[in-house]
């Protein structure tokens, strides 16, 4: 939360929270706020990473993603000595 209070950027921003869980509290509103973000209301991250994903307007998002078999190594590797 600290990094992105301390952003200077402010060119929007979208923030996720479950639907059962309602609003974020008082801190994350007003970082969102700050941003002239947005709220989206979801079922949960599987479902909306899905939906994301068939919504085609997003495709080039998940390319982005995509890591190397030696990175992939390298995330596990630093994952598992922590």
């Amino acid at each position: 939360m600290n990094y992105l209070g301390r952003l200077k950027n402010k060119q929007g921003m979208f923030w996720c929270y479950r639907e059962a869980g309602g609003l974020p509290g008082p801190e994350i509103q007003q970082v969102v706020k700050k941003f002239n973000g947005k709220f989206i209301k979801i079922r949960g991250f599987d479902e909306f990473m899905y939906e994301l994903q068939w919504s085609n307007k997003f495709n080039y998002l998940f390319d982005e993603f995509e890591i190397s078999p030696q990175e992939e190594q390298k995330n596990t590797e630093h994952n598992t000595r922590n």
